[in-house]
């Protein structure tokens, strides 16, 4: 199969602002593929496959990691994923707060 891309923009989920610096990895049959989105939060994700397991936007920090499923490389439209913020009040550990 010929190169498949896919437009991608990811979003704080608080406040719909662009998130820069998030690693894009899709996951298909073959290795896995990545992107890393700039500064207004949109990136390409080029691949050789019509469809992928899973897609998974692993934000540098303040965000948790997302997990899309299922995702059709062919569809032209922006793949949109939203991110929920980390809480940055208070001191954590595992086991609960400080």
């Amino acid at each position: 199969m010929a190169n498949t891309s896919r437009a991608i923009f990811v979003k704080d989920g608080t406040t719909g602002k662009p998130v820069p610096q998030v690693t894009i990895y899709g996951i298909g049959a073959r290795p896995a593929y990545k992107a890393v989105t700039a500064g207004q939060g949109n990136a390409t994700l080029v691949t050789n496959e019509a469809s992928l397991v899973r897609v998974i936007a692993s934000p540098s920090d303040t965000y948790w990691s997302r997990v899309i499923e299922d995702v059709t490389m062919t569809d032209a439209g922006v793949l949109e994923i939203t991110l929920k913020p980390l809480l940055v009040t208070g001191a954590y550990y595992l086991g609960g707060t400080v």
